[in-house]
């Protein structure tokens, strides 16, 4: 399931607790990739499974991807 960030507009910022709700906050680890001007977010369960991604590029997020 893609849940679209474009209610708020490319050109908006997330807090880091919009982020959190966004990407769930069940004690999985999230893992925080900065590079130069962008960041990509990556939700992994214990077993390693990918669960969701966040990319925002110069603090616009660009949009999640929840894996069922």
């Amino acid at each position: 399931m893609t849940r679209s960030l474009g209610d708020k507009g490319h050109d908006m910022l997330y807090s880091r607790r919009e982020r959190d709700t966004l990407l769930g906050n069940d004690g999985d680890d999230l893992l925080t990739m900065p590079s130069i001007g962008s960041e990509i977010f990556i939700r992994i369960a214990s077993t390693g499974e990918i669960l969701a991604i966040l990319v925002q590029i110069d603090g616009s997020a660009i949009g999640a991807e929840d894996f069922p």
